[in-house]
């Protein structure tokens, strides 16, 4: 996330390149290539190919607000984007939102506050899943519980 993170991450492809060492990058965030894979982002469609057509980002959907937001899987505004001034405009916008609806496995007071609609969901460990590794690695895992009430 820095401003600079294009140069620095040259400056080290090379240096690993000189030294003959190998360089490693963490993903932005849990199943980041699963994200891409499934063409949960932007720029990609399923299967990691390139769209015509960019969505909005995130940030890009804070920047210039959006009547209506879903907030999947247990988003806390302001905890889950990265650093302060992003939690700010999340909560900013999401509070000048005509709707907004979570569909969570926690119903936090800072949603109840946000949110015009919660709706119930399993939380990670009561649902089957796969998550793709950096590497290409797919780990699937079963639901280690069952999902509570109405929760799917």
């Amino acid at each position: 996330r820095h401003p600079a993170w294009a140069d620095i991450r040259a400056v080290a492809t090379e240096i690993a390149r000189l030294t003959g060492a190998l360089l490693g990058v963490l993903a932005e965030g849990g199943n980041a290539a699963g994200a891409w894979l499934a063409g949960a982002v932007p720029h990609r469609l399923p299967g990691g190919r390139a769209t015509a057509r960019a969505g909005r980002g995130v940030r890009g959907m804070f920047e210039q607000a959006r009547r209506g937001y879903l907030l999947f899987g247990g988003i806390e505004p302001s905890a889950d984007f990265a650093g302060d001034a992003a939690a700010a405009q999340a909560q900013a916008a999401l509070a000048g939102a005509e709707r907004v609806v979570a569909i969570t496995p926690f119903a936090t007071d800072e949603l109840r506050a946000v949110a015009h609609v919660l709706l119930p969901m399993g939380s990670f460990a009561e649902t089957s899943g796969t998550y793709v590794s950096l590497d290409g690695t797919w780990q699937s895992v079963p639901g280690a519980a069952q999902p509570v009430g109405e929760c799917r």
